[in-house]
């Protein structure tokens, strides 16, 4: 896609054993100057003075652009009699140098302003500018300034490091906080007495834990004692009997430790239920007082008596109990008087036909 004629500039950007330059080869980044061009390809010069070289034509389509341009990467190590940079936004001050020691007579530095054009939606956003107090120059300066304090260089291992440690810290006085805000939290809710047993039984564990190391200690001599008297020849007697005092000595002191472990682990028993027991009584609490506040919530709703606009009745669990316990009794009174009104109708049903019936019997009687 690219229109090539003699006098151009081309940079390389593959690598390429297959066409020889000189002693070497074609390599990416290699910069020539086109003498010739040919349906075939292209006649180069490369510019360090390595020799001419032919370019096939699929290789220039493919590999090779003008070398007028590079990015400062591409240009690192290269020589050209002037050299014009583009300085925009966002480069360090790194870059900037090489950039700007590229050239041997002279460098110039163009400042590209944070202003693209409106129809490139692709670019940088641009920096809000007052342009009736920010001149062009105030722009370029900014631009300068901010590469000049901006490093890109990557820290060395000492300074990796330190920085390291000094997130660690960080991170563990955030934690300590964290964990001291969570006790001071738990201290606030936990009852003393709940939090005593805890502590008390954090303590038995430990003591266990340091007897059982105590014990192992002990072991751990004695077995190397007894080790050492089966390497130690007989006739050496003062070795032997203090071998063996040895291993008395540690395995009574291994044996002691098990009669006060057994009292810790009764102890840690019963701590340990004490425990479990003040875990449960707390959420039972907080469960009774969930079970309340839900039950006043819906003991408002349908116990609540009517109640003129403007004014309002809060309703206590008593209260709710109240209105509940005069709701059932209403109930048993209507139930009462439904029963005295059916026993009282067939009451009535009965003499009533008691009545009818000695009625017609005196009829019949006066009849015949």
């Amino acid at each position: 896609e690219r229109q090539w004629q003699a006098g151009d500039l081309l940079r390389t950007r593959r690598n390429n054993r297959h066409l020889p330059v000189g002693d070497g080869h074609v390599r990416n980044g290699d910069l020539y100057l086109v003498t010739a061009v040919a349906p075939e390809g292209l006649t180069v010069l490369e510019r360090r003075g390595r020799g001419w070289a032919f370019l096939p034509g699929d290789y220039v389509a493919a590999h090779a652009e003008h070398g007028w341009a590079a990015t400062i990467d591409s240009a690192q190590g290269a020589t050209v009699d002037v050299g014009l940079v583009l300085v925009r936004p966002g480069v360090d001050r790194e870059h900037l140098y090489v950039a700007m020691t590229r050239g041997r007579e002279a460098n110039h530095a163009y400042i590209t302003g944070d202003t693209i054009d409106p129809i490139d939606r692709h670019g940088p956003t641009p920096r809000p500018y007052d342009d009736r107090t920010t001149t062009v120059e105030d722009r370029a300066i900014d631009i300068l300034a901010t590469a000049l304090a901006n490093s890109g260089a990557q820290d060395s291992a000492h300074t990796m490091r330190e920085n390291a440690r000094h997130r660690a810290a960080e991170q563990t006085g955030h934690a300590a906080e964290a964990t001291a805000m969570m006790e001071a939290a738990r201290a606030r809710i936990i009852p003393a007495e709940h939090t005593a047993r805890v502590a008390e039984l954090t303590r038995l564990r430990e003591q266990r834990a340091h007897l059982d190391g105590e014990r192992d200690r002990h072991n751990r001599l004695a077995q190397l004692a007894r080790t050492d008297l089966a390497e130690t020849p007989r006739w050496r007697r003062g070795l032997r009997n203090e071998l063996l005092t040895a291993i008395t000595a540690h395995q009574s002191g291994a044996d002691r430790t098990f009669a006060p472990a057994a009292t810790l682990d009764r102890g840690i028993t019963t701590l340990t239920r004490r425990v479990e027991d003040d875990t449960r009584q707390r959420e039972q609490q907080r469960r009774t007082r969930t079970m309340r506040t839900e039950q006043g919530t819906t003991g408002e709703a349908y116990l609540a008596p009517a109640q003129p606009a403007g004014k309002a009745e809060h309703l206590d669990l008593h209260a709710m109990r109240r209105g509940s316990f005069a709701i059932h009794r209403d109930v048993s009174v209507r139930r009462r008087d439904r029963d005295l009104e059916r026993i009282a109708e067939q009451n009535r049903r009965i003499h009533h036909d008691r009545d009818h019936s000695r009625g017609r019997d005196d009829g019949r009687a006066i009849g015949i």
